[in-house]
């Protein structure tokens, strides 16, 4: 019995020695958006908590944590609807050892990963990431585990999704995420090359199991020019096999602006290729369908600005169909986002998000406009 007192007692005493932070986050956000036909209303409030505790003088041993509590109200023509959720977003245990040529660090608890893309895996998740960086090469392993994340915060591609009774916390669907990176930072002339693998497997009767290789080369053309390359090849249950790829060129003009364009292609029915799915939730674009990222082609360019308290990002891309062998022109998607930090602890966010749909239909034309307010304390 003596002994469960022992260790939370030594656990806060090592804190009090060590050093302990926290602060937190209170923010309002408030959405409209319509199809031109309808309007509807989204108000949200969050508050959240962060602490940091250091085991050290170094700072090389520590724990972390993040908990919120936010609500959605939403207000449309057809129906309104009130949720409330409660989240643990980070609770993370890190050690790092570093010895001349080599370090190793290792995290365990919940914390946020993610893919190369960005378009397959990326949320937070319960696991254990080792890091272990040599002279030439960096390696990463994870495992984790989902069925203890907050499935109203998370949307992850499968079997399970929340129903409409559940609010406040409802655990999600039990997948079991792995992945393993190598990661060559100057491979030749400062080019990165970036292997990485990743499983998704489900332990039910019937398994929904996805598998992924991705492949991705990036690295400077000349002092202000930057490119980067991805290709990934997936498949479900080693069954049949999906592809999205990706390439980009940034072009950096003085200090404080900068323009990027390029394309991205996900695979729909073409040739040995099936629809592509990825793990996480990712929307191509500003439909009103909210479409996941499968069957289509976007050329996409952007635009970004920081100058001294102030952030303008523009985007815009051309979305085409493209679910089996013809491809069509569907219409054309863009976001401005205006964000200013007015001062150390308060910032102020507006975005314009909409799409055009040009199709005969046009059913899926959407625009929205959110204003967002965050104060830190």
């Amino acid at each position: 019995m003596k002994k469960i007192f022992v260790i939370p007692v030594l656990f806060f005493l090592s804190i009090s020695l060590f050093g302990f932070e926290w602060g937190g986050l209170f923010s309002d956000d408030s959405k409209l958006s319509t199809d031109l036909t309808s309007f509807s209303v989204r108000q949200s409030n969050n508050i959240s908590v962060w602490t940091k505790a250091a085991f050290n003088d170094e700072g090389s041993a520590y724990f972390v944590s993040q908990g919120s509590f936010k609500y959605y109200w939403n207000i449309s023509n057809e129906d309104n609807s009130f949720l409330p959720i409660l989240n643990l977003d980070l609770f993370k245990f890190s050690f790092l050892g570093k010895t001349k040529n080599t370090a190793t660090l290792l995290s365990v608890g919940r914390f946020s990963l993610a893919d190369t893309t960005g378009k397959i895996f990326s949320q937070p998740c319960d696991g254990l990431l080792l890091n272990f960086t040599l002279p030439r090469v960096k390696i990463d392993l994870y495992g984790g585990y989902t069925g203890m994340l907050n499935s109203l915060e998370i949307s992850m591609l499968g079997k399970h999704s929340p129903s409409e009774a559940e609010t406040i916390y409802a655990t999600s669907y039990a997948y079991i995420p792995a992945s393993l990176s190598f990661s060559f930072p100057n491979i030749i002339r400062n080019q990165q090359l970036v292997l990485q693998f990743l499983s998704f497997i489900d332990p039910a009767e019937d398994p929904y199991n996805r598998f992924y290789g991705n492949v991705m080369l990036s690295g400077p053309v000349t002092n202000s020019i930057y490119y980067s390359v991805t290709t990934v090849l997936g498949s479900l249950n080693f069954q049949n096999f999906m592809n999205y790829s990706e390439a980009f060129l940034l072009f950096n003009i003085g200090r404080s602006f900068s323009l990027s364009a390029g394309a991205s292609y996900a695979s729909g029915t073409q040739a040995f290729l099936q629809p592509f799915v990825g793990f996480t939730s990712y929307t191509a674009y500003n439909s009103s369908l909210s479409p996941e990222l499968s069957g289509v082609i976007l050329p996409t360019v952007t635009f970004s600005l920081i100058q001294e308290a102030i952030c303008v990002i523009i985007d815009a891309a051309g979305v085409f169909d493209f679910p089996e062998t013809q491809i069509t022109f569907k219409g054309v998607n863009a976001n401005f986002s205006l964000i200013g930090n007015i001062f150390s602890d308060l910032q102020l966010k507006m975005k314009v998000a909409g799409f055009y749909d040009l199709t005969e239909s046009g059913t899926e034309t959407n625009f929205s406009v959110t204003l967002s307010a965050g104060l830190s304390f």
